[in-house]
């Protein structure tokens, strides 16, 4: 019995309001892991997407830039007296 309940999907869980709560925790990462995995099928499998692929680049590159900007901050004033 405790195996079967083990392989089910969790069930949402309502709030008092009505609105589902997001899972929480590990399960959370896995549910983005496996959003990248069934991303990373549709583009292999079929007529074969992979034009998507420079666009998913270009946003990650985006993404690393804006947080290595945020994280510079604090340096802003000593890399200009560099330059």
């Amino acid at each position: 019995m405790d195996q079967e309940r083990r392989n089910l999907p969790e069930q949402p869980v309502y709030a008092p309001d009505g609105l589902i709560k997001p899972p929480s925790g590990g399960r959370q990462m896995l549910s983005r892991l496996a959003i990248l995995g069934s991303l990373f099928s549709f583009m292999t499998e079929g007529s074969r997407k992979f034009w998507l692929l420079p666009l998913f680049l270009a946003l990650l590159l985006v993404t690393v830039f804006v947080i290595v900007g945020v994280a510079a901050g604090p340096l802003a004033p000593i890399i200009y007296t560099m330059f």
